[in-house]
């Protein structure tokens, strides 16, 4: 009896096993070994199973080192659909970006594909990570104000960049801003960013440290003598947000943003108000279409396998309690007729 009911347990755990597997986001190419200065690419991909559920939509943050690599910039793919079929936007942040994609029909998608390519420039040498985190995946069951999250693998990725000039040696080289005290004639209010004073310096990744520069109202001729050297800094990448993110080419303050797309203004054919990228506003939308995440808490658990694996047991056990009892009350009524009996 035990060893029959051991058997069932293991069938049920690994069929359950089979059934639990999860969709899937990852990093492709998983990692990367180029050279300092040189541009590379990374796909943003998804596995959408089947078996499980379909994806309508995502959101995730990218966290990378920004001392090392910076975006050059943010491409929509085709695994959500193509033009009007979807709405997607992108967000940089201090230390990544947060990007979006959403299917502009009342249907979802399966089967596998990239939901966005990411172009990276290595800016200084060593190590960074490209993990994928804050990721939100909803399906196609969607009212007005909430949507079904489901669980998903996430794999990360990483790059290694081999330095290919010295940082350190005081001459400004290669694709570098400055280096040591030599900020190859650059000041705070020379460089892109908007800044009107303030002093600049230099990082040891030889990239420029706008942390003590400041903005503020200034007049026409606050930049003194500098008149004549308007391009003088179009050869150098511009300094984004005082993050010491860099972006290829002058005067280019932030990454191009997405591609701005509208969505319909109500109904169930897509999301409301995710257009709206102005400030913190921009994952407005989307979050609305996550209102009840916390709230769906439950079902997510209702769903999972180890739910159903204790509700298994639980039965079991306490069918065997009831069984004992059974005979222990069937056992004592025999005993007391044997005495009753007897006597």
């Amino acid at each position: 009896m035990i060893r029959k009911l051991f058997v069932m347990l293991v069938f049920f755990v690994v069929f359950l096993g089979i059934a639990s597997a999860l969709n899937e986001i990852y990093v492709s190419p998983a990692s990367l070994n180029i050279n300092q200065g040189q541009s590379f690419s990374i796909d943003i991909n998804g596995i959408a199973l089947a078996n499980t559920s379909d994806v309508f939509g995502v959101q995730f943050d990218l966290i990378y080192n920004q001392n090392v690599i910076s975006i050059l910039s943010v491409s929509k793919e085709g695994f959500l659909g193509n033009g009007s079929t979807t709405f997607f936007d992108y967000k940089p942040f201090s230390g990544g970006i947060t990007i979006y994609n959403v299917r502009n029909t009342t249907t979802g998608i399966y089967g596998s594909g990239t939901f966005a390519t990411i172009d990276f420039n290595a800016v200084g040498s060593g190590n960074s990570t490209i993990n994928l985190s804050n990721v939100i995946w909803v399906n196609s069951i969607i009212t007005n104000d909430s949507a079904e999250t489901i669980s998903v693998g996430i794999t990360n990725g990483s790059v290694s960049i081999n330095s290919t000039f010295f940082c350190g040696n005081g001459i400004v080289e290669g694709i570098e801003q400055c280096d040591g005290i030599n900020l190859s004639s650059q000041t705070c209010t020379t460089i892109s960013g908007g800044f009107t004073g303030g002093s600049l310096s230099c990082m040891g990744s030889c990239v420029f440290d706008t942390f003590a520069c400041t903005t503020g109202s200034s007049s026409s001729g606050s930049s003194g003598g500098g008149g004549g050297g308007g391009g003088g800094s179009s050869g150098t990448p511009s300094v984004v947000n005082n993050t010491n993110q860099t972006s290829v080419g002058s005067g280019n303050t932030n990454l191009p943003q997405g591609d701005n797309a509208q969505a319909p203004a109500n109904g169930d054919e897509g999301v409301a108000g995710i257009s709206d990228t102005s400030g913190d506003e921009v994952n407005k939308g989307f979050l609305a279409l996550t209102g009840n995440i916390i709230g769906r808490g439950a079902i997510a658990v209702v769903q999972s396998w180890a739910f159903y694996f204790i509700l298994f047991v639980s039965i079991i056990f306490v069918t065997v309690l009831l069984i004992r009892r059974q005979r222990k009350k069937r056992g004592l009524h025999r005993l007391l007729n044997h005495r009753h009996f007897g006597y």
